[in-house]
């Protein structure tokens, strides 16, 4: 091969090894890795001319600030021309960024320096010269660091030289050069890492606090749109969507502001941003009504996107101040990342199985907004930047604090829809101004239950009196089981007009029943006992003995829809292995519009029972959104009675008359595929 005449000898930062390259700046041979040992600068394997050897050296990180320049990214430090091959005299001087004739150059026996006429070194910055000299000993010296060997002959006659950048790429060695002052006062970035457990703390923490925030999401917005798999949905997807822009925005930044100055404001703005989500809630969802996934997004956009954005910047940032070394990339970010959805994953468990049970929503986003401002706040004063302006991070400081005193007072003066949160709804009780006595259970964003404290046989909602029907024309009602509790309005009528009756609920919030004991006048042993069991209907229902009821009532909500678990076919035949032959099966409905929910559980029971009976209410029957009565049983049900019953009650509504009409072509709903948000919002 012959010997390459002109070239260039670079720094390939991107490979970390030192190339040759053609006039064209094209890369035509590996010389050395960094670290490598190497005999020849530019020779191997015969590529060029053979030269005199030189003491072995070892290749090393270029300690320099990248500086834009106009020659490729990844060579040039300088010129090698054909006819040079004396290894005396050979100086070529050389400008960063422009070319300069010449520059007195001396040598100490390991590395070249610049002399000034007082002979002191200089140590060079980005816009000083760097000496080539001649001898043996070739080295270019940068900041006081003997960094790359580059000794390469150039012609003896005086001619200009010009250097680029050190690869036009920068390194993740420390910068010599010292800071630079702006203009407002402030300094340009340092790379002071933080000390790794405040690394792991914050990535750790800031993690926790968006799940913290996600899991409250749905208690937060329940009032407005209610609990369902939308709702979920919204949340959890505009959270992702978050925390995506958050770490693409963090590490924009983390590259053009020092991460110790830009770390604070984070947090402190993280944790203002996470207590504005109640007020602005709040605002929107009193002022919105219907639900639905446009209000589910809005809601979720506007109060807990801005808290995921900020909060997810912060790991990035981080690890760019962490990283060191291009040999430590991959540890740094491995370990950083692992620590912060660790974080992400004891905010999930610590609020779903802790928190929500222990403090009310409100209380428990203020809270994660305070600890996140008192954080940041202590990383100011501790870790922050230590060349930033004081006056600029005390202007940061008061207007992060100030947005959330005001958010604070916001969440105050505006009022929580719930009297009481429990781990599964925003429960309230309201009272009827002119009836003390008289009294509606809302959970979350409906009304559930109605009571007349003084008299139990008062039934306010249509649907209750259909369910009523329903247990007077079983042929036995003597063990009575309630899947779903609410207010007991039908075991307290039943305990004043059925005395001696058997009544066993399923209610799966323990929390509920005390409100509904304290507020709403239930007393559980008093006329006659009602035992009330604690769990969730399905798996309580596994507990209970074949043939053991005469009647099942179906009467749980999810807030705006049945649980999907207690909609299946797999479900409905374990209440009829629980029902004595001839027992009945009734359950209140919710749906709308199209009634496609409805014709499918209608579907679904009839899959078991042998006899199936829709009763749809007024709202419902005229395409709005409402409640309806699915009777089941294996012996025959005597339709014209219910019907008469309804009719004898004053109460609108009808009774499908072509059943199979109805249920021709409707889902049936399994264990594996049970879309009922889906099928009850398709229909609204």
């Amino acid at each position: 091969m012959q010997p390459i005449r002109r070239g260039a000898l670079g720094f390939d930062l991107s490979e970390q090894q030192v190339v040759l390259a053609d006039n064209d700046q094209k890369v035509v041979q590996r010389v050395a890795e960094v670290g490598e040992p190497f005999e020849r600068v530019g020779e191997r394997d015969g590529q060029l001319d053979p030269a005199e050897r030189r003491p072995s050296r070892r290749i090393m990180d270029i300690d320099a600030e990248p500086i834009r320049c106009d020659c490729a990214p990844s060579y040039g430090l300088t010129e090698f021309v054909d006819g040079a091959r004396s290894q005396d005299d050979a100086d070529a001087a050389v400008h960063v960024g422009r070319a300069v004739d010449s520059v007195d150059s001396f040598t100490d026996g390991n590395a070249i320096g610049v002399r000034r006429p007082t002979g002191e070194r200089q140590s060079l910055g980005l816009d000083q010269p760097v000496s080539l000299a001649s001898g043996r000993d070739r080295h270019m010296r940068v900041g006081g660091h003997s960094n790359i060997m580059a000794g390469v002959p150039a012609r003896r006659e005086s001619r200009s030289k010009t250097i680029c950048s050190l690869a036009c790429r920068p390194t993740l060695s420390a910068v010599t050069t010292p800071p630079k002052q702006a203009a407002d006062g402030s300094r340009s970035p340092t790379t002071r890492p933080l000390p790794g457990w405040l690394a792991i703390l914050l990535v750790a923490g800031t993690s926790a606090a968006v799940l913290v925030l996600e899991i409250l999401a749905s208690r937060l917005l329940a009032p407005y749109v209610g609990v369902s798999l939308d709702t979920y949905t919204g949340i959890i997807g505009t959270i992702l969507a978050g925390i995506a822009v958050g770490a693409w925005a963090g590490g924009y930044f983390a590259d053009r502001v020092d991460p110790r100055r830009l770390l604070p404001v984070l947090v402190m703005l993280g944790g203002a941003l996470a207590i504005t989500t109640i007020p602005i809630v709040r605002v929107i969802g009193s002022g919105s009504s219907g639900g639905g996934g446009p209000l589910i997004l809005i809601l979720a956009a506007f109060g807990f996107l801005p808290s995921a954005m900020v909060l997810s910047a912060v790991p990035p940032a981080v690890i760019k101040l962490q990283l060191r070394n291009l040999d430590q990339t991959g540890a740094t970010v491995g370990q950083l990342s692992a620590w912060s959805t660790a974080g992400a994953i004891f905010g999930t468990f610590f609020t779903g199985f802790v928190l929500v049970a222990t403090a009310a929503v409100s209380t428990l986003i203020v809270t994660t907004g305070v600890l996140l401002l008192a954080s940041g706040v202590a990383m100011a004063f501790f870790a922050g930047s230590d060349t930033a302006s004081p006056q600029r991070q005390a202007t940061e400081l008061m207007g992060i604090t100030g947005l959330a005193v005001m958010a604070i007072f916001g969440t105050v003066a505006i009022e929580s829809p719930c009297e009481t949160q429990t781990s599964y709804y925003c429960l309230s009780v309201l009272v009827e101004p002119d009836d003390p006595t008289r009294t509606v259970l809302v959970l979350d964003d409906l009304r559930h239950s109605y009571i007349d404290v003084d008299d139990p046989s008062v039934l306010a909602f249509w649907y209750v009196r259909r369910l009523v029907d329903a247990i007077e024309l079983a042929p036995a009602a003597d063990d009575i089981l309630y899947l779903g509790g609410g207010a007991l309005t039908i075991p307290r009528y039943l305990r004043e007009s059925a005395p001696g009756t058997n009544q066993i609920v399923f209610e799966i919030d323990g929390d509920l029943i005390n409100v509904v004991e304290k507020q709403m006048g239930l007393n559980r042993n008093e006329p006659e006992p009602i035992e009330i069991v604690v769990g969730d209907a399905r798996l309580k229902l596994d507990q209970v003995a074949d043939d053991s009821a005469d009647v099942v009532i179906g009467d749980a909500f999810g807030s705006r829809s049945v649980p999907f678990h207690l909609a299946t076919e797999e479900f409905i035949r374990n209440v009829k292995r629980v029902l004595r032959p001839g027992g009945m099966y009734a359950a209140n409905i919710i749906d709308g519009g199209e009634q496609r929910f409805l014709a499918a559980e209608a579907a679904t029971i009839a899959r078991v029972f042998d006899h199936v009976v829709v009763i749809r209410g007024e709202a419902i029957a005229a395409g709005r959104r409402g409640n309806s009565v699915i009777v089941a049983s294996d012996t025959s049900i005597d339709t014209a009675a219910l019907d008469a019953l309804r009719v004898a009650a004053g109460d609108p509504g009808e009774v499908v008359d072509d059943f199979a009409a109805f249920i021709n072509g409707a889902t049936i709903l399994t264990d594996d595929f049970a879309p009922v948000d889906q099928l009850i919002n398709a229909g609204s």
